[in-house]
Formats: C-alpha cells, structure tokens, sequence
C-alpha cells in the first residue's frame, strides 16, 4: 500500500548568512527613518503653536458695534393661546438687551420696591376675544381699531375699520341735521 500526503511538502528557503544581516540593517534603517521622520513633525508642530501663540503679542482686535438691529418681534399671549399684543421690530424697547447688568440691577431695585419693572414698548397691536376666542377688535397704531363681528355659526360677517368708522359717523351726522331740519309734518323747519 503507498502512502500519499494531503499536504503539499513545504519548501524551506535556505538563507546565507548575509541575509540575516541585510534584514537586521533594513529594519534597524526603518527605525531610524521613522524616528527622524517623528523628529521633525513633532519640532514644526512646537515651532508652529509658539509662533500662533505668540501672535498674541503683535496682533489686536477690537469691535465697537452700536446696536442697530431692529428684528426683534414681540408676541404676547394669554393662557389659552391667543394673541394679546404684538410689538413690531421698530416699537421694540432696546434698553434691556443693550445693558443687561443695568437692567437686572433696576429689575432687583424694583421687586425690592415691590413693584413691577417692564419695558416700555412703542408701536404696540393690542387684540381682544370674546368667549369663543374670536378676534373682536385690533387696535394698531397705524390702522387705528379694527371691530369684528360674527354670525351665529361662529362666521365672520362684518369688520369696519377705523376710516369707515368715521365715514359711518359723518353719514349719520349729516342725516341728523336734515332730520332736525325737518318737522313732523315733513316741511322744511328753517328756525333753529
């Protein structure tokens, strides 16, 4: 019976003895390699933080910026969600964000006194409800007061403006006059 094997026969590289050497030398080159390569990485990052620390010395900054901006919307609202007030960008009172120590000394001061410190805001649009949280009335600086009123399905059916107010108001004084200038018997009264 022959023996065969399932492994195929390794073959054994046979080194000299100068191999042993030239491996030893390559490997210890790469060391030295590396470790110069580490060398002079590691002295450009010193060199590069003392010279951007130092900068420091030689170099200054300085802003002086005004508050200009005016993007700050206020909205104000009740505890059932609607809109009490809005204050536009240009009614906003500044002074609370421009000195903010200041203004949490006056607010201390004032709850000292008992009293209530707010901001006095400009430009303010205030609304009303009624008790199914429909808008009633809008009172705006620019616009005037606006007055709304529903049907009895909740629907809006009518809103008048400040301007048609007063043209309302100068109709119904105009057929006053002719009313008064008038008698019961529908003949012109001319006496006052």
């Amino acid at each position: 019976m022959e023996i065969t094997a399932c492994l195929p026969i390794a073959q054994v590289e046979q080194y000299s003895p100068c191999d042993d050497s030239t491996n030893f030398a390559t490997w210890k080159g790469t060391l030295l390699y590396e470790n110069y390569l580490d060398s002079i990485i590691g002295s450009f990052d010193d060199k590069y933080l003392a010279k951007c620390l130092n900068a420091r010395k030689t170099e200054s900054f300085t802003v002086n910026q005004s508050i200009n901006e005016f993007h700050y919307t206020l909205y104000y609202y009740d505890q059932a969600g609607n809109l009490l007030k809005t204050v536009p960008p240009e009614g906003v009172d500044l002074s609370k964000f421009g000195w903010m120590s200041n203004w949490s000394d006056s607010v201390r001061a004032a709850r000292a006194l008992k009293t209530v410190r707010t901001p006095v805001h400009r430009l303010v649009t205030n609304y009303r409800y009624n008790t199914l949280n429909q808008v009633v009335a809008q009172n705006s600086p620019d616009g005037g007061t606006t007055e709304f009123w529903y049907d009895r399905l909740g629907r809006l059916a009518i809103s008048r403006n400040a301007k048609q107010k007063y043209a309302v108001l100068q109709k119904i004084t105009v057929c006053i006059v002719i009313l008064s200038m008038m008698s019961w018997e529908g003949l012109p009264k001319w006496d006052s």
